[in-house]
């Protein structure tokens, strides 16, 4: 039916999640997220995927519920037995169960040493748990990374019995842009697909520090730095919402335009729309007089 990793990264702090079946919308089925004051948790609950489980399991161990004893928690819930649970928190603790009448194979393995734990029920054999983490262990790279990683190994060794169908991957973070929660909910090659939407996600997240950078008045502390991965994601992706943005924060910043990427008359027309507009939020009419001429001056010359 499903796989599912999930890890913790020891560096950042950061939480993922990663998960393949051949049901679709799989993501929508298992996921319970849950926070509090103090940590996040993500939890998968499959095979027999019930939300009221997941939510279950979060609060017990939000409430400071000891993750040894989740086989318990899940052995109460009705039809637990059937289920499968696999979760970590943002202290970095991790929890798995496998109910007696999931469907074979079905197992999990969890390594506190890497911060890392994998349940799967449906497989095509044991072989597709080792696979996965076998190819966490050996990999390097921010923890969504790895566990693509680990998801494709598994796949590549058999995956769900019946084929593969969705697939979904949700990143926690604290950083400015560092979360997503990405779904493929049906698709012939739905890991390929997976890996597309989350290097877009990746590169898209440098849009998270733009707003924020505008709303706190453009410092120029940052700027040039902003503008460089601005700069460097849009040249080595062909985005072109990237390159709009690359131009608007450069005006923005009172810097020439870059002579790196061109914009269409769409883009131009998007571009100019951004470019009068922000700046007339912090009262700068000043400066948005001078903004527009220059740019009107680039554009001219395209």
């Amino acid at each position: 039916m499903t796989y599912t990793v999930v890890a913790f990264d020891k560096e950042t702090g950061d939480i993922a999640l990663g998960t393949v079946s051949h049901s679709n919308s799989v993501l929508a089925k298992i996921l319970t997220k849950g926070s509090n004051s103090k940590e996040h948790v993500l939890i998968a609950s499959q095979a027999f995927s019930s939300p009221e489980l997941g939510g279950e399991c979060a609060r017990h161990a939000l409430g400071g519920g000891d993750l040894e004893s989740i086989s318990s928690v899940c052995r109460q819930h009705d039809g637990g037995e059937y289920k499968q649970v696999v979760m970590v928190t943002s202290n970095g603790e991790l929890a798995a169960f496998t109910g007696g009448y999931c469907i074979d194979f079905s197992g999990h393995q969890i390594d506190r040493d890497a911060k890392v734990a994998i349940a799967g029920n449906m497989l095509s054999d044991g072989g597709v748990l080792e696979a996965a983490h076998s190819a966490f262990i050996l990999s390097s790279g921010s923890i969504d990374e790895r566990i693509l990683y680990a998801l494709e190994a598994a796949g590549n060794a058999g995956g769900d019995l019946r084929g593969d169908r969705s697939a979904g991957l949700v990143f926690e973070s604290d950083r400015i842009g560092g979360s997503f929660d990405i779904r493929v909910d049906d698709h012939d090659t739905p890991l390929a697909e997976l890996r597309r939407l989350r290097d877009m996600a990746t590169r898209r997240s440098i849009l998270s520090t733009c707003y924020e950078w505008i709303t706190r008045g453009c410092p120029e502390a940052v700027a040039q730095h902003l503008i460089n991965t601005l700069r460097e994601c849009a040249v080595s992706s062909e985005d072109p919402d990237l390159r709009i943005w690359q131009f608007v924060v450069e005006h923005l910043a009172g810097r020439e335009p870059g002579r790196d990427a061109t914009l269409t008359a769409d883009d131009e027309v998007i571009a100019r729309k951004l470019i009068q507009r922000f700046p007339l939020a912090h009262g700068r009419e000043a400066r948005v007089r001078g903004i527009r001429s220059g740019f009107d001056r680039h554009l001219s010359d395209l």
